[in-house]
């Protein structure tokens, strides 16, 4: 038996055997399910900077959310698909979907007081990568952050089918109430239809650890070192980052965020890591706003290291019982090591309104405006508009196993 081999057995006994000694079981399977109908306009469905072409469509999305909870195991798969359909662009038509799943070990938290893993799997047929996704109402402003980093990175390409798999695992562990070290592998592998852009598959190792000190009720300091390195089909990089953070609690309402560090890169000079933040909650919604700049890997879209600066805010705002208002805004500007081959800026903003009709179905309208500049060799300018409506119905939860 081989090396490899004899590594995969040791870590299924860790993930799958260990967990389940001495600790009782119980497990729980629900299933969430909707199906959306949607109608939008786009005055670029292509996304070209000329010859530009609108259409209007009709939308169909299914999608289905499990559950399944165990002392030993939490998993959530989700699975989304979308059947388009164009009144003027047949050709353009197709069925999209996207299916995730992410697994935590509780049960290794018994048997390893302080160590967590993490799986996480996504892959996704899609039109286009969009250049930002906001994400679901019901995450979190971070979470939504952070998803909008993940899928097109601030860069919106032409319409071009797109296949991706995003895979990783990530293992934490602290030492102490104070410092976690973290762990992680991730592998980004993207295909397109046509030739242009260009196949990618991008591996990222990243170590870093994090000491957090509670200076009062109200403000927590961090101080963190990571260094990653990211392999990939055209380059290969390795970089160090430092920074020290702060998170303060103005008032029960408004919190304040801020960051700065620096960015180590092998044969580069060193690059400032800042970010500055702000949310308040209100009796009638939410206000946030984040400004980061910092040095990251390309996920896909882009290979190899970039400088980003970025900044992503949303307000909301009740209307009523069962109508609430939202804007989203969206500003990233992109530019690689390398000199005049990505040098790309877009920004958008997204406004809209939901309504809940019954307890069971929802609609929203919405309007989103993208523009999006390019200097270098990498990317194109374009403009585009986008009018939505959809409505929502969701099944009960149905409990498979209790």
């Amino acid at each position: 038996m081989n090396a490899a081999k004899k590594a995969g057995l040791w870590l299924a006994y860790l993930l799958l055997v260990i967990p389940l000694q001495g600790v009782p079981t119980f497990a729980a399977i629900i299933l969430n399910s909707s199906l959306s109908i949607s109608g939008e306009y786009t005055d670029n469905l292509f996304f070209t900077e000329q010859d530009k072409k609108s259409d209007v469509a009709t939308i169909v999305t299914p999608t289905f959310n499990i559950d399944f909870t165990s002392r030993n195991v939490v998993l959530n798969i989700e699975y989304s698909g979308s059947a388009v359909f164009y009144s003027q662009n047949p050709e353009a038509d197709g069925y999209f979907q996207s299916l995730s799943f992410n697994i935590d070990f509780p049960g290794l938290n018994h048997q390893f007081r302080g160590l967590e893993v993490r799986i996480i799997e996504r892959v996704s047929y899609s039109p286009e990568l969009g250049a930002y996704s906001f994400g679901s109402q019901t995450l979190t402003f971070e979470e939504r952050f952070n998803q909008v980093l993940l899928e097109g990175e601030g860069i919106q390409g032409k319409r071009t089918d797109t296949f991706r798999n995003f895979a990783g695992i990530v293992l934490s562990y602290s030492w102490s109430q104070n410092f976690v070290t973290t762990t992680s592998y991730t592998n980004i592998l993207t295909r397109y239809a046509g030739p242009v852009p260009e196949d990618t598959d991008i591996n990222v190792v990243a170590m870093d650890g994090t000491y957090r000190y509670q200076a009062s009720s109200r403000t927590e300091w961090m101080a963190r070192y990571g260094i990653s390195s990211t392999i990939g089909e055209q380059e290969n990089d390795l970089f160090h980052q430092m920074s020290v953070s702060v998170l303060h609690q103005v008032t029960r309402l408004v919190a304040v965020n801020g960051q700065i560090g620096v960015s180590l890169v092998e044969g580069e000079s060193p690059a400032m890591l800042l970010g500055a933040g702000i949310t308040k909650a209100y009796r009638e919604g939410r206000l946030s706003l984040q400004y980061t700049s910092n040095v990251v890997v390309g996920l896909g879209v882009i290979e190899g290291l970039v400088r980003r600066h970025s900044v992503v805010g949303e307000a909301t705002r009740s209307l009523g019982a069962r109508t609430t208002s939202y804007i989203q805004v969206g500003y990233v500007s992109n530019q690689s090591f390398q000199v005049n081959r990505i040098d790309i800026t877009s920004y958008t903003t997204q406004t809209g309104v939901t309504t809940q009709f019954l307890s069971w179905l929802h609609g929203n309208l919405s309007y989103t405006y993208l523009k999006q500049q390019a200097q270098g060799t990498f990317g194109q300018d374009g403009e585009r508009n986008v009018v939505n409506i959809s409505l929502t119905a969701s099944a009960p939860p149905f409990r498979i196993l209790n």
